[in-house]
């Protein structure tokens, strides 16, 4: 099964219908915060999640957060050869 670890304390885990996707509270402990049968949607979900938390104080703050955040979601999936884009 998987288990990968994202960005922020995010980290994906599945089985043997959805991914699941969890993030970390506390020593050793994690919440789950979703399940998905596309993956895009979960990578999607974290993206929004991370916006969400942003302190942004302008548009512009909130794009480049938005850039630095894709890249490290494509670091953290190099190894399985998946590729986050932006739409915008």
């Amino acid at each position: 099964m998987v288990n990968i670890a994202l960005i922020k304390g995010y980290f994906i885990e599945s089985n043997e219908r959805e991914f699941i996707l969890f993030k970390k509270v506390g020593n050793n402990r994690k919440k789950a915060i979703g399940y998905y049968c596309e993956i895009e949607n979960l990578l999607t979900r974290v993206i929004d999640m991370c916006l969400y938390q942003s302190n942004a104080k302008s548009i512009q703050e909130l794009l480049d957060y938005h850039k630095e955040i894709i890249t490290q979601l494509n670091k953290a999936l190099t190894p399985l050869k998946i590729k986050v884009v932006s739409n915008g």
